[in-house]
């Protein structure tokens, strides 16, 4: 294996750990905090509630919460303890961010960052896929990863 291959090849190696590691990046506790209480509106806002005895005058004007339980339970315990269930969240999270040795990153900083990764790990794959071509072109074997991107292959049998 040639040393430019090699290198290329650390290279790849470098830039799929760093697209892990970033994969893995906490969200911000406030972001955080903003997807649980979506999380609970979206399971609250699943209840379905039986308003015919209250419209009509039928003589049974009360809530049937035993058929409500059994059918919709995430829905009406979300509605219920939505209060309690978001404190209970809040303080857990805080815990767990104050034992995290990570930077939270952003949404949109996470996407920014693994967008620009997956490029240079493209290019990456294309430059080992053309040190292969060279090497093989002079008659030596090389051989391809497993792992090899498909694209960057076939980039390079239409070029």
């Amino acid at each position: 294996m040639t040393e430019d291959l090699q290198k290329t090849r650390e290279r790849i190696r470098a830039l799929k750990q760093e697209l892990h590691d970033v994969r893995l990046t906490p969200l911000p506790p406030a972001e955080a905090m903003r997807r649980a209480q979506e999380t609970l509106r979206q399971s609250a806002s699943a209840l379905r509630l039986n308003l015919r005895p209250f419209i009509f005058d039928d003589g049974q004007a009360e809530l049937d919460l035993g058929t409500m339980m059994r059918q919709q339970p995430a829905a009406l315990l979300s509605s219920l303890l939505a209060d309690a269930l978001l404190d209970r969240i809040e303080g857990q999270l805080n815990g767990a961010y104050q034992q995290m040795r990570i930077k939270p990153m952003t949404a949109v900083a996470r996407r920014k960052k693994l967008d620009a990764l997956e490029v240079q790990l493209l290019e990456a794959e294309i430059a080992e896929e053309r040190a292969i071509r060279a090497q093989e072109a002079e008659g030596e074997d090389a051989a391809r990863r497993e792992d090899a991107d498909v694209r960057a292959v076939l980039m390079m049998m239409e070029g």
